[in-house]
């Protein structure tokens, strides 16, 4: 008996700490990244150095949870962009650093991000202080990143991998066949394409039109950044392309989109000479993430109680609320956030950065109605990232202007219903179902196949949400629902030229956007900016995000490159209210 109740006693404190050490874990993490920062010292003579390969969002939230998942993966710590932006300025004017060491062969971000990035780093070398990239190999991303850089090298046996923009698109229609499955789709809009891969084996002509005609604008951009940056020919980045050139590393020196092939060694000396630093004595260096929370002599402090909130709507569009998953838009959630902003005497007008495919056609009208309501308020401006396009579309089309990249891809104004009928499957293997109704028409069960008047009850029903929706957008843009639908009708449009036919009002990044937002309200020249909706630091929150992640690497562990695939199909698949949410593609560049 004495041995059974120190048994139970063992496994009740084994249980108990196990129960607490991933969270011993989180905060030792935490105290741990906050003592790092606190004690970073700024010598004279420094290098800012900067990976090129950790995760850019537009906004970090990550968390010592995600911390965690990152140890466990190999993989670099996020970064937000604007940490980036506000970092790059800070270091500009801080007479401590010299210059900046770019490094990362594949740079972790989306085409919009990059380009900022880009941006970014050219608006520091105008301090006259120099840039310069050292990695074992450059790909196309990080090329297109530190473009504009005093010199790019590379290690003479790495490779310089510019290949050009392609999207994959994979159908379904042939699986779900031979599994006996059918997939129930009501749609509107002929360039609707988000359905396709589970009623086709191949691209429609619409859907390849479109498609062709956006990849071609955003390899366009990225091309003559590329060529701009390096001061080469854009047909010379064409040519690198199309003949394969990537194969002999000698190429891209001799098209100019590196500048040396130079061991780390010997590209460290070079920095040593530069910043007069003595061959015996190691380089003075600070690392990007470190020298975000430093304070330099240099920078203006800003006490004004004028603000211009800046509220990221980021990810796919869901019903309800979720506060912890940070990575998605849910409509309460973020109808919250913007209802707050309008009710805060301080903050003086709205910019929303929209950063979204769609989702929900509900929760798309949630939102919707929360942003015609501050902008009838406060001036309210709309920031395009990649994509803002069907949901993401319908929340920014009531802004009082909105703003978009080249290559953002929008509009993608349509819907569609989709309904998975798994009961034919699940007799091939035995199984029956049968059901008793209360009428003659209930609840859509997904193991029956829907009648014709349930058909036509869907296709009302999801021509009602478009009929809202151009309706919204014919409103927001102060043009004709016939309009609307003439350049609707789900037809995806790259930024550049979504201006033409009046979707978007001006080509310009998120900084151009906040300043237009402080000019309408007259604070040009007082103001600060808020970033919305504030970051949970709580203990529960740390709790539901530690879960969240943990779910995604096992995720990733289990099904690999196929998991975000995986969670895709998911999410169509489950979704109960009809959808406006833009095609599935898996984007390389």
């Amino acid at each position: 008996m004495k041995r059974f109740f120190v048994t139970l006693l063992a496994v009740i404190i084994g249980g108990i700490i196990l129960s607490i050490l991933p969270m011993i874990i989180l905060f030792s993490i935490a105290g741990a990244m906050s003592s790092d920062k606190d004690n970073v010292e700024v010598k004279d003579n420094t290098v800012l150095v900067m990976n090129l390969s950790s995760s850019i969002q537009d906004r970090d939230v990550s968390d010592p949870s995600s911390l965690i998942q990152n140890m466990i993966s190999g993989n670099s710590a996020g970064i937000g962009l604007n940490d980036i932006k506000s970092t790059l300025k800070k270091a500009k004017t801080d007479d401590r650093i010299k210059g900046l060491i770019l490094k990362g062969a594949q740079t972790n971000a989306s085409i919009n991000t990059v380009k900022e990035v880009h941006d970014a780093i050219a608006d520091f070398k105008t301090s006259g202080k120099f840039v310069y990239f050292y990695d074992s190999s450059i790909a196309q991303s990080s090329l297109l990143a530190a473009a504009k850089a005093d010199g790019i090298y590379v290690n003479p046996a790495g490779d310089v991998d510019v290949h050009g923009v392609s999207v994959l698109i994979q159908f379904y229609k042939g699986l779900i066949d031979k599994l006996g499955l059918n997939v129930e789709i009501i749609r509107h809009g002929q360039f609707k394409s988000a359905v396709e891969p589970f009623m086709l084996n191949k691209m429609s002509d619409a859907s390849r039109l479109q498609t062709q005609r956006y990849i071609d604008v955003i390899w366009q951009n990225v091309r003559d950044s590329i060529a701009a940056g390096r001061n080469i020919a854009a047909a010379d980045v064409d040519e690198y392309v199309n003949k394969l050139m990537s194969s002999d590393i000698n190429n891209a020196l001799a098209v100019g989109l590196v500048d040396s092939l130079c061991y780390e060694d010997e590209f460290i000396a070079k920095m040593k000479a530069i910043t007069n630093t003595p061959e015996d004595q190691e380089l003075n260096t600070v690392d990007f993430g470190n020298y975000i929370k430093v304070f330099s002599p240099n920078e203006e402090l800003n006490f004004s109680t004028n603000k211009v909130a800046v509220i990221y709507a980021v990810g796919e569009i869901s019903d309800g609320s979720n506060k912890s998953d940070k990575a998605n838009i849910y409509g309460d959630d973020l109808a919250n956030t913007i209802r707050e902003a309008r009710k805060d005497d301080d903050v003086k007008a709205i910019v929303m950065r929209v950063n979204s495919p769609g989702g929900s056609a509900l929760a798309s009208e949630v939102i919707w109605r929360e942003v015609s309501l501050a902008a009838s308020e406060k001036p309210f401006i709309v920031s395009m990232g990649d994509y803002a396009a069907s949901g993401g579309y319908y929340i920014s089309c009531a802004a009082d202007s909105i703003f978009a990249e080249p290559t953002t891809i929008t509009g993608s104004i349509g819907v569609f219903g989709i309904l998975p009928v798994v009961g034919p499957a699940l007799e091939k293997f035995g199984v029956n179902t049968e059901k008793v109704q209360s009428n003659k028409y209930s609840q859509i069960d997904g193991f029956s196949p829907i009648s014709d008047m349930q058909r036509d009850a869907i296709q009302r029903s999801v021509e009602n949400v478009y009929a809202t929706f151009t309706r919204r957008c014919a409103n927001g843009r102060k043009t004709t629902v016939e309009h609307i639908d003439s350049i609707g009708q789900g037809r995806v449009w790259a930024g550049e030229d979504a201006i033409n036919i009046g979707l978007v009002d001006k080509l310009g990044s998120l900084d151009d956007a906040i300043r237009c937002a402080a000019n309408a309200a007259d604070i040009a020249d007082d103001y600060i900016v808020e970033e919305l909706p504030s970051i949970d630091e709580s203990f529960g929150f740390f709790v539901r995000q530690f879960s969240k992640n943990a779910e995604t690497f096992v995720g990733k562990s289990m099904f690999g490159d196929t998991y975000g695939l995986v969670k895709r199909y998911e999410t169509l698949t489950k979704q109960k209210s009809i959808q406006a949410r833009m095609e599935y593609t898996f984007m390389e560049y």
